[in-house]
């Protein structure tokens, strides 16, 4: 029999941490391209009263053709602040 090696390689490091990277560094960018998609779709439905309302709420002058670039900032900027849970336990207790 051989002997068997335990140890990760140092390929195997470099490989591992470039993914990391790589999944850290394309996150935002995934999170800011589904936002710019929502915000084309909301713009095509119902841009003008939503602009209205963002206009007269935040007393800005935001304009139709700028909805996907707000919706994808906000939706990247968001990203960062998503927490990782999904249900609390009071959600629980309905299940019984």
């Amino acid at each position: 029999m051989g002997k068997r090696n335990n140890d990760i390689g140092c390929g195997t490091f470099l490989v591992a941490v470039i993914v990391v990277l790589f999944c850290w560094l394309i996150g935002p960018a995934i999170c800011y391209f589904d936002g710019w998609l929502l915000g084309n779709v909301c713009q095509s439905l119902f841009g003008t009263t939503l602009v209205n309302g963002m206009n007269t709420v935040f007393n800005t002058t935001f304009t139709v053709d700028q909805l996907p670039t707000i919706f994808g900032t906000i939706a990247m900027v968001g990203g960062f602040f998503k927490s990782g849970t999904i249900a609390s336990k009071a959600i629980s207790k309905w299940e019984k």
